[in-house]
């Protein structure tokens, strides 16, 4: 018991400065990143550090299970460059007990990490970007998952969803004269352009005392609601999957439908969440099985050199993979799994080389 709490506390300690390290990186490049909207608007340097803050429990979710990869390198490094692995196996303690005992101090560090990534992380991130573009429209644009709203001249534009691509889908225009309705114009999608905003398939009603005129067009130009597309890209992604919490991505699947096309991007979201603890854990034993494969030749250097290629490489390949699965409609729970099963290849690869 002595020696687990003794191992558990090392890789522990070496799993939180990493993280703290890697989280403080990150928030200095995305400080840096956001300091050009300073000024726009009422987005000023008190409300960028703040945006920034918002943004810390996103980037441990994002960084834990690098960090853990981190944490065990550098640690049981230490213990087998200090000849201390060498003593525990000496009294009793095999390459397996070793790697249990590990796998059960780190834990508790994976079950905060669900916490936060449920509890705190998604309401902290979606509030960032509502603050950020509430400061940097001066209160004009007002954003919640699933509906944006936006005045602009005698315009109140109601938005149920904006993508990447610039596309707004499901955009609804009240123009408002004299505190009455005077024009509801409603179109299945938009392309924003920072002059123009192009609506498709519109339905026009012209609201009069009398009558209500109808018309429909195939495609409209509207100059007089050009509001540049910088202002509101970012409320893009309050309707991000990779945002959202496990219990907003099942109401969002019984919502659209699973095995409809757009249920593609919630599903491997859902998956992505659902394997979080397999992925970290899988860090831990990718760790594990490098420090018995090279055991003391090493340096703590070239541990740190190695980890962050590993984890970067598994970011990579996890990005590539869901890209993959969305253009090629491969199954989302393969493009889920596929990073964590290749790092169980390799795991497999190293513990023969050893004949563990």
């Amino acid at each position: 018991m002595i020696i687990d709490k003794y191992i558990g506390k090392i890789i522990v300690r070496f799993s939180v400065n990493a993280l703290l390290v890697l989280c403080g990186i990150a928030s200095i490049i995305r400080w840096l990143d956001h300091s050009r909207f300073i000024n726009e608007g009422h987005f000023s340097l008190l409300d960028s550090f703040y945006f920034v803050l918002l943004f810390i429990p996103s980037d441990i979710i994002l960084f834990a299970p690098i960090s853990l990869l981190l944490g065990v390198l550098v640690g049981l490094g230490k213990l087998a460059s200090n000849m201390e692995i060498i003593v525990l196996q000496a009294a009793g303690y095999s390459k397996i007990n070793i790697a249990i005992t590990v796998l059960k101090s780190v834990i508790p560090f994976i079950l905060i990490c669900l916490l936060i990534s449920e509890i705190i992380a998604p309401p902290l991130q979606a509030k960032a970007y509502q603050y950020k573009t509430l400061r940097t429209s001066q209160g004009k644009i007002s954003a919640v998952p699933s509906h944006i709203w936006i005045h602009h001249n005698d315009f109140f534009i109601h938005i149920k969803e904006i993508s990447a691509d610039q596309t707004a889908k499901q955009v609804e225009l009240y123009k408002i004269d004299d505190h009455q309705i005077k024009e509801v114009t409603q179109a299945k999608r938009a392309l924003i352009h920072d002059d123009y905003w192009e609506l498709i398939d519109v339905t026009t009603k012209q609201i009069t005392p009398k009558q209500i005129v109808k018309t429909a067009y195939p495609s409209q130009k509207r100059r007089d609601i050009a509001i540049p597309a910088q202002q509101i890209m970012h409320t893009s992604q309050l309707s991000n999957p990779n945002n959202m919490t496990i219990r907003a991505l099942i109401e969002n699947l019984q919502r659209i439908g699973i095995g409809h096309p757009a249920s593609k991007r919630y599903e491997l979201a859902l998956f992505k969440k659902l394997l979080l603890p397999i992925t970290m854990a899988t860090m831990v034993m990718i760790a594990i099985s490098l420090i018995f494969q090279f055991r003391r030749q090493a340096s703590m250097g070239a541990r740190i050199v190695l980890g962050i290629g590993i984890g970067f490489g598994f970011y990579v390949t996890n990005e590539a993979a869901s890209h993959a699965g969305l253009i090629f409609e491969i199954s989302p729970f393969i493009s889920a799994s596929l990073p964590v099963c290749l790092c169980l290849g390799l795991i497999t690869l190293l513990l023969m080389r050893r004949k563990i």
